[in-house]
């Protein structure tokens, strides 16, 4: 089931909706999706170890992560991000807080139009309010990614 929010305005003349939860046409989508030439160029694991397919999908959602959808004005998949239990690259103190990392990927379509930091921000925001209204501690929060991996490492 799907959790939807209206886009911030930053995002709406692009885009309509976050979502949160789980829709098996967002997986297919997910899926096809993981195969685009950006994606292959800088997250080549998508296709291979996270969304191959509908098994691989699973298993990576069966490590803990909550799945932000951010959706086209088709309800087509404009764009992930996702947070999860890890453990970061370097020791750092979170104060007894179990880290988390997140990722954001951007689609064919809407690469290059500026939705990626408000994607996030917004995201980051229904992330706290969801865990402030369920009594949960904030996590301590780390961006995953390969070194070089340029547009997410600028």
């Amino acid at each position: 089931m799907l959790n939807i929010y209206s886009a911030d305005e930053a995002m709406k003349q692009i885009v309509e909706r976050i979502a949160t939860g789980w829709d098996d046409n967002l997986e297919q989508q997910l899926i096809e999706k993981s195969r685009q030439e950006n994606i292959l160029l800088h997250t080549p694991k998508d296709s291979t170890q996270r969304f191959k397919d509908h098994d691989t999908v699973h298993a990576w959602l069966a490590k803990g992560r909550e799945v932000h959808w951010l959706l086209g004005p088709k309800r087509d998949l404009a764009g992930i991000i996702w947070y999860g239990p890890a453990t970061p690259p370097h020791d750092i103190d979170t104060n007894g807080i179990v880290p988390e990392t997140f990722a954001i990927r951007i689609y064919d379509g809407y690469v290059g139009k500026g939705l990626a930091r408000p994607f996030m921000l917004q995201s980051l925001r229904i992330l706290v309010d969801d865990r402030i209204s369920q009594g949960k501690l904030m996590p301590f929060i780390w961006l995953e990614t390969d070194i070089d991996n340029i547009p997410a490492v600028t």
